[in-house]
């Protein structure tokens, strides 16, 4: 089924173009209607193991004991953003990311093995300079991404991105995350490669003139933005037309 999502932009030379959400097909080979976004209550993480919930919090307790003065925004069940002061170092960003990834992963529910370098949208992204100094020539933090996968499966739009300051010791003062707890889930890999027509169909039965389809990639849907839902084996994948549209 299908979660829309509009943008819209336009020039003096250019007609009116739209964007929508993303088209997801389910391994149980149903369409199936999202949920709507909602509180991470209880009821709704019934399907995360007490154990997985008790063992981020005390990753957090954990990290929180080594770095007092660090501060945890929560959206939910989620960590989200690491902030105010340093709360890791090393002899470089990278290796700053590394330490603290060894240590502290389980605080976003995921382990160390679960990250790959690169941005989702870019894997050739691994890290970038940030807040160029004109008097000293040099940049004043390295920005460097991570993309979560499961079991070898990429899970959708799901990062890390963590900002090292360039100076000794190199020290970590921000994460930001939308990285997803996969509790004791295990992504269906024979769907690996699959070209599904279900999702075609989906997304013409929400916009008839579709008929352009970029190859299909196999995610994992765990929800989106800071949002954490029951994982799914899914497609995503872009429909183009000539009106012009453009849905995903």
């Amino acid at each position: 089924m299908v979660d829309r999502e509009r943008t819209c932009a336009h020039t003096a030379e250019e007609r009116l173009t739209r964007t929508l959400g993303i088209a997801l097909f389910l391994v149980v080979s149903l369409l199936v209607a999202l949920p709507a976004a909602a509180d991470q209550g209880e009821e709704e993480l019934s399907w995360l193991p007490s154990a997985r919930l008790h063992q981020s919090e005390s990753a957090l307790q954990a990290l929180t004991g080594d770095y007092p003065t660090v501060n945890a925004y929560k959206s939910g069940h989620l960590v989200t953003r690491l902030y105010g002061a340093p709360f890791g170092y090393g002899a470089s960003p990278e290796q700053t990311a590394k330490q603290f990834l060894s240590e502290h992963a389980a605080v976003f529910g995921v382990s160390p093995s679960d990250l790959r370098t690169g941005s989702p949208s870019d894997a050739k992204l691994v890290s970038q300079p940030v807040m160029y100094d004109r008097t000293t020539g040099t940049y004043k933090f390295t920005l460097l991404y991570f993309s979560q996968y499961h079991n070898g499966v990429p899970v959708f739009q799901s990062e890390l991105r963590l900002l090292v300051r360039n100076e000794p010791n190199y020290p970590l003062v921000l994460a930001v995350s939308t990285l997803r707890d996969m509790g004791t889930f295990a992504p269906d890999r024979s769907m690996l490669g699959v070209q599904s027509d279900r999702a075609k169909d989906s997304a013409r039965a929400d916009a008839p003139s579709l008929d352009e389809f970029t190859e299909q990639q196999t995610v994992i849907w765990a929800g989106a933005d800071s949002e954490l839902k029951q994982p799914h084996t899914a497609v995503t994948f872009i429909g183009s037309s000539d009106f012009p549209e453009r849905f995903r």
